[in-house]
């Protein structure tokens, strides 16, 4: 039995229209029919991942998954027993090393001034306060021979003559002593004096620059505690929603393994991919329009941050081969989400305009 004719040429005429428009529906611009640029891609925040710069095991850890955190919140605490122990001891040393230097100082203060006496020679009070010790020690003498003088000869060899004679010669060896005296500060220094002197005030400027010096490697060994102890607390670097936690307390953490993942909801990032022949009517800070099917009617500001400057396939979620063999540059937006209402993998549909 032949087919008839009749009814072969519609089946073929449908089945030519159908290729047309499924290879215009493939093959047409994006948004032709608007001039608009436009294209979909997925929310995504900018991770933080927190990790701990020091062994040790943690104590509390204060938040959860999924909660919103600000800048400066404790996020994990560590176990401080022996560095607060270490602190305690390292300030106990400070302190008895800021008084050793404090009383070498007052030594090397004191030296100085010895110094500059002696160098100076004395001063017009201090010889006359020698001057009169030197006059009362002549009236003594003085008194002192003037009353042995007036005993009659008879009464030299009895005990009040010996006893004045006694008294005579004392007086006059204070006024030996006094009058030297005077001479010596009168002269001033020698040279061996000032010589021993500096000598002495340069050995107690030397105790004092040890010192300080033991006093500035015990406050920086103080401060290394003080970092440490610093940061056995770790806090939030910026405001963002706990995605990820992986340690409890109790548990021992290691340098560098991420404790918490950080996700900063402030100003998400959007990649889309646009077709080589669009690629030119997309610049760096261009603003863009996005929008989400979880608000219908609302749109959010985004800003054009990245553009690849190298081209790529199509990612492979595409659905038609003949897509997959076109190439697109990445587009990467930053979207302004003050309320924290877009969240990481909302599908997202961004507007660039005409």
């Amino acid at each position: 039995m032949h087919p008839n004719p009749r009814r072969i040429v519609p089946v073929i005429l449908v089945i030519v229209l159908g290729g047309l428009v499924w290879w215009f529906i493939i093959n047409r611009p994006a948004a032709a029919g608007t001039g608009a640029l436009s294209a979909s891609g997925t929310i995504e925040a900018v991770s933080i991942n927190i990790s701990a710069e020091l062994a040790g095991r943690v104590v509390d850890v204060t938040v959860a998954e999924g909660q919103v955190v600000q800048a400066g919140d404790v996020l994990v605490r560590f176990d401080a027993t022996v560095l607060t122990a270490q602190r305690a001891q390292a300030a106990a040393a400070l302190q008895a090393l800021q008084f050793a230097h404090s009383a070498a100082e007052s030594a090397h203060a004191a030296a100085l001034a010895n110094v500059s006496l002696l160098a100076a020679g004395p001063s017009d009070e201090q010889l006359a306060v020698a001057q009169t010790v030197v006059d009362r020690a002549q009236l003594a003498a003085d008194a002192a021979d003037a009353a042995y003088e007036a005993l009659p000869d008879a009464a030299l060899d009895t005990p009040d003559g010996r006893a004045l004679a006694a008294a005579r010669d004392q007086a006059v060896a204070g006024l030996a002593n006094a009058e030297a005296q005077y001479d010596l500060l009168a002269a001033g220094a020698r040279a061996e004096q000032l010589t021993a002197a500096q000598a002495q005030a340069d050995a107690a400027q030397w105790q004092a620059t040890a010192a300080g010096a033991q006093v500035a490697a015990a406050q920086a060994a103080l401060a290394v505690l003080d970092a440490q102890l610093a940061k056995l607390t770790l806090v939030a670097p910026a405001a963002g929603t706990v995605l990820a936690r992986t340690i409890e307390p109790g548990e021992f953490a290691s340098p560098g393994a991420a404790l918490l993942v950080l996700g900063r909801l402030d100003a998400p990032t959007i990649t889309v991919f646009v077709p080589e022949d669009q690629y030119g009517a997309i610049s760096l800070g261009q603003t863009a329009s996005v929008t989400v099917d979880s608000f219908p009617g609302e749109t959010f500001q985004a800003t054009v941050t990245h553009i690849a400057d190298q081209a790529e396939f199509t990612p492979r979620n595409v659905q038609t081969a003949t897509g997959r063999k076109s190439t697109v540059f990445a587009i990467e937006l930053s979207v302004a989400n003050a309320d924290g209402r877009l969240k990481p993998g909302m599908p997202a549909d961004v507007d660039f305009g005409k």
